[in-house]
């Protein structure tokens, strides 16, 4: 597993659009993370909304709360694309 490509996600996404001036902390949150995790790219909008991009084997979990919002690619290399608003939930 490769916690520290997850420990960027959740650096990321703290950082969105509207954030980077304002620095103030708005939300946090971190991704159940499978086997062979990479996150590509990560990109928010003018909304708040923050994107996540990358590639996953295994079972993961995309929710930042308590839920569960599990996508399982088992042994097979998968592509994922996440969506949370302006407050870490996904979309």
């Amino acid at each position: 597993m490769k916690l520290s490509t997850y420990s960027l996600v959740v650096v990321a996404l703290l950082i969105s659009a509207d954030l980077c001036f304002s620095q103030n902390y708005e939300w946090s949150g971190s991704i159940s993370v499978g086997d062979n995790d990479n996150v590509k790219n990560i990109s928010a909008d003018n909304s708040g909304n923050v994107y996540a991009v990358g590639t996953f084997t295994g079972l993961v979990d995309f929710d930042l709360g308590a839920d569960t919002v599990n996508l399982d690619a088992g042994t097979f290399s998968r592509t994922f694309f996440a969506k949370y608003d302006s407050h870490g939930v996904i979309q």
